[in-house]
C-alpha cells in the first residue's frame, strides 16, 4: 500500500466516495495493564468487552492492549487500564472527550492486528464528576486469502498507486469465514492517483466466503480498492485489514493488467 496508508486511528474521508486511509499517530506509549481479579469501584470509566453480542471471554481469555488518544489535544494519551474476565477500568483519567483503540492478539501464530485478532475502536467522554460505563464491541479481522494472503506483510507496498499489485482481469477474491449466518458487504471502488476517488464499481453483500468478478483494465494512474466487512445478525463482527512495509490499512489495493 501506499505511504499514505499507515497506522489508525486518523480516519479521513476522500471526496464524495468511501475510500479511507489512516495517518500515522506519533508514537504511542502503550497503556499499562492490569488482569488479576479486581473491583473496578472508583474508576470514572469502566466498561465490558463483548464479540457478536457476547462477552469477549467466550472466545478468548487473552488480554487486550489499550491505547489511548485524547481528542481535543489531539495526542496520544498513556493511561492505565486494569482488566479483568472481559470487564475494565480506567483510572485517573482527566475530564475531556477521548478514544481508545483495544486489540486482542488472539492468534499467537502471527503480529498482532493480523487475521484472527480482535479491534475496536471507542469514542467517550469523561466528565468532572460520575462514571462513565462503556460497551465495547471487538470486531475480528478477516483472513483474505486470494488473491493474496493478507495473514503476512505484503509484498509492493510503497510504490505509487500500487503498481506491484497487477492481478488478472478475471478476479477471485476468497476470505475465512466468520461462522454460519454471517453476511459479507463488499465494495470495490476506482482510486485515481493521487488518491481521489472515481466511482464504486462493484458493490454488495454476500453470505459466500468468496467473490468473482471480472474488471476492467486499471488506466494509467489508477488502482483499485476493496473494502470487506462482516455482519450477524446486524452487528458488526469482522473487518478486513493488510499490512505492508509502510503500515496498515483497512482494504486490499491492487490494479489489473
Amino acid at each position: 500500500m501506499s505511504p499514505a496508508l499507515l497506522v489508525l486511528p486518523f480516519l479521513l474521508t476522500v471526496a464524495a466516495g468511501f475510500f479511507i486511509f489512516f495517518r500515522s499517530p506519533e508514537k504511542p506509549r502503550p497503556a499499562q495493564i492490569t488482569s488479576p481479579k479486581i473491583s473496578f469501584s472508583g474508576s470514572p470509566v469502566h466498561g465490558q468487552i463483548f464479540f457478536d453480542g457476547k462477552p469477549i471471554t467466550n472466545v478468548t481469555d487473552v488480554v487486550p492492549h489499550f491505547w489511548f488518544r485524547n481528542e481535543e489535544k489531539g495526542t496520544a494519551w498513556g493511561g492505565s487500564a486494569q482488566y479483568s474476565e472481559g470487564e475494565f477500568g480506567i483510572r485517573e483519567i482527566p475530564a475531556g472527550r477521548f478514544g481508545m483503540q483495544v486489540n486482542i492478539d488472539a492468534n499467537p501464530a502471527n503480529p498482532s492486528m493480523y487475521p484472527g485478532d480482535y479491534y475496536a475502536w471507542k469514542s467517550f467522554e469523561v466528565e468532572k464528576t460520575g462514571t462513565q460505563n462503556l460497551i465495547v464491541e471487538m470486531q475480528k479481522i478477516i483472513h483474505l486469502q486470494k488473491p493474496q494472503n493478507n495473514n503476512v506483510q505484503m509484498p509492493g507496498w510503497g510504490k505509487q498507486c500500487e503498481s506491484e499489485f497487477n492481478l488478472p482481469r478475471d478476479l477471485l477474491f476468497q476470505w475465512g469465514s466468520l461462522g454460519n449466518g454471517v453476511s459479507y458487504d463488499y465494495s470495490i471502488q476506482k482510486i485515481q492517483c493521487p488518491y481521489t476517488f472515481k466511482e464504486t464499481v462493484a458493490s454488495g453483500t454476500t453470505q459466500e466466503t468468496n467473490l468473482q468478478i471480472q474488471l476492467p483494465v486499471s488506466g494509467d494512474n489508477e488502482f483499485y480498492l476493496l473494502e470487506l466487512a462482516a455482519r450477524s445478525k446486524g452487528r458488526g463482527i469482522g473487518i478486513l485489514m493488510t499490512h505492508g512495509g509502510n503500515g496498515m490499512g483497512w482494504d486490499y489495493r491492487f490494479r489489473v493488467r
